[in-house]
């Protein structure tokens, strides 16, 4: 391997592994739907957490996809949805050290989490 391509598979593992940390840390269907449920009562937005995740990560696939395709490079998009994702992980710790109105929280929290779930859905199919 040449150097440029041991960097890259190192950073590929790195950014596996920093987005697998995420994702288990932010878990759908146990972390957020406790978290959200401690924060509202509601059936209809807790049971949103885990259909909006997969909505978010399937939808833009339907809309990107064809022009898409006629890109030469597809990873400046990736890099872009990274970073989106990168933000809107850190506007939730950010959004539970200081929010503290519960009605606050629960809709900043659910935006950024759909932010998340949308722009993970983006490079995805691109990558």
């Amino acid at each position: 391997m040449t150097p440029t391509e041991t960097r890259n598979f190192r950073l590929g593992v790195i950014n596996g592994a920093l987005f697998t940390l995420a994702e288990t840390l932010m878990d759908p269907t146990l972390v957020m739907v406790a978290f959200v449920s401690a924060l509202t009562s509601s059936p209809l937005l807790i049971g949103l957490i885990v259909p909006l995740r997969n909505t978010g990560w399937f939808l833009p696939q339907l809309y990107v996809s064809t022009f898409l395709q006629s890109w030469p490079y597809k990873k400046p998009l990736y890099s872009a949805m990274a970073v989106i994702r990168t933000l809107a992980w850190g506007g939730v710790a950010i959004s539970v050290a200081l929010v503290r109105e519960p009605a606050a929280l629960l809709a900043l929290v659910i935006g950024l989490f759909a932010v998340n779930a949308f722009a993970a859905g983006l490079p995805d199919w691109s990558s």
